[in-house]
């Protein structure tokens, strides 16, 4: 789902299709398939992330986080605000 948005920002600053696999490639991300488990945690998300203003993709990356036992990295401050996410680094 982040990668989708990720791919989404680069088209709209004028990548062709090319250059923004590339991009992605050069970043060697392991990604991470979104299942059900993912989909669930998404879910049990929402309530909190809500009040918080945060997106689909905001809830996608945080429940992987959970899932996956790591950190999530962002420059969004609002992430640090929910409760039950995953440790949450600012990037600014």
């Amino acid at each position: 789902m982040n990668l989708a948005e990720v791919y989404g920002k680069l088209f709209e600053i004028g990548l062709s299709e090319t250059e923004a696999h590339t991009a992605v490639d050069a970043l060697g991300l392991d990604v991470v398939e979104f299942g059900a488990e993912l989909a669930w945690r998404t879910g049990w998300l929402y309530r909190e992330c809500k009040k918080h203003g945060l997106s689909l993709g905001d809830r996608a990356c945080l429940a992987a986080g959970l899932h996956l036992k790591l950190p999530v990295v962002t420059a969004d401050w609002k992430w640090k605000e929910v409760k039950g996410g995953p440790k949450v680094i600012l990037i600014r």
